[in-house]
């Protein structure tokens, strides 16, 4: 991570010389947040903040991958945490996919559109769409 040179966002006071913005998560909101800058909303999970990050950095148009909300088909994406941080389990998993769909009329108003990409998605606020067609839409977007 030192050596690379593009924007790096944590939401964790780590060494200046490794994080050149620091996120502020509003733990007491779970909502995305667009003012002021920087700071986002709690969500509960990372891929929320992220969410969040892609609205401030003025997005338009997210396709979501890898948000499945669930915990049937394994535990997470990287396997079980390690060094005594607990794995989340159903309960947790079923808070954030309320809270994360209960953004879609949030996001309808800033005029942004969220894809689902991800065919086992257990979210249900958001069109499933297939990866590669999304991907090929976002190229077509961005050549205009």
């Amino acid at each position: 991570m030192p050596s690379f040179n593009g924007l790096k966002i944590s939401g964790q006071k780590t060494d200046p010389a490794l994080c050149l913005k620091l996120a502020r998560i509003n733990k007491y909101c779970n909502e995305i947040l667009v003012e002021p800058d920087g700071t986002i909303g709690w969500g509960c999970n990372g891929g929320f903040h992220a969410l969040n990050l892609a609205i401030q950095f003025g997005a338009r148009r997210i396709v979501l991958v890898g948000y499945d909300c669930r915990i049937d088909r394994g535990i997470n994406w990287h396997g079980g945490h390690k060094h005594g941080l607990p794995n989340k389990g159903i309960l947790c998993v079923t808070i954030w996919r309320k809270v994360l769909d209960a953004q879609a009329p949030l996001l309808e108003r800033l005029g942004v559109e969220v894809l689902n990409a991800s065919p086992v998605s257990t979210l249900t606020a958001y069109p499933k769409v297939d990866f590669a067609q999304a991907v090929r839409g976002c190229q077509a977007l961005a050549q205009q």
